[in-house]
This record gives structure tokens, C-alpha cells and sequence, in this order.
């Protein structure tokens, strides 16, 4: 009940780490996708997603990843490393 008081628990998913820290990450992936039709885009965000769950092979406590001032460990930050190489092509 420490992390959630209200029991107000949010939904676990590969999406929500992408949004983490209160950052929207996949707005911007939207904005970029929007010159696509719908089934392009969602064959990306498949790549995407599926590419960054395969790599989250559990990294440990004692890694990490800063975000600009922000710093994620675990999945969270697996999540937050793959989606920023996805973006800058790091997978092509």
C-alpha cells in the first residue's frame, strides 16, 4: 500500500514504460508516424515494441539509463534506452 495509498495501480505494459517519468514518449512517436497510413504505423509501433521487449532481459539494480536529468533503472529504464535507439534508427 506504500506505492499506491489508493490503490490506484497503473496498468503494467512495454507502452507504459515508454510514457514513464511523466513524459509522453510515444506522443512524439505519433507526430512522427503521422505521414503514415494506419497499417504502417502499426507495423512500427510492433517493431518497436516487440524489438524493446525481446532486449529487457533484466539488466539488474545496479544498471541504469539517464534521460536527460531524469534516471530510470529496470525495466523502465530498457524501456525508456530501447525506444530513444528506435528513434535515432539504432536497430535499422
Amino acid at each position: 500500500h506504500k506505492n499506491y495509498p489508493s490503490l490506484d495501480i497503473p496498468f503494467h505494459s512495454r507502452w507504459g514504460h515508454f510514457r514513464v517519468g511523466k513524459i509522453d514518449r510515444v506522443k512524439d512517436l505519433d507526430a512522427k508516424l503521422s505521414n503514415l497510413d494506419a497499417m504502417e504505423r502499426a507495423r512500427v509501433k510492433l517493431d518497436l515494441v516487440i524489438t524493446s521487449v525481446l532486449l529487457d532481459a533484466g539488466a539488474g539494480a545496479a544498471w541504469s539509463f539517464q534521460e536527460e536529468k531524469n534516471v530510470f533503472s529496470r525495466s523502465e529504464g530498457l524501456g525508456v534506452a530501447s525506444f530513444h535507439m528506435f528513434m535515432n534508427h539504432g536497430f535499422s
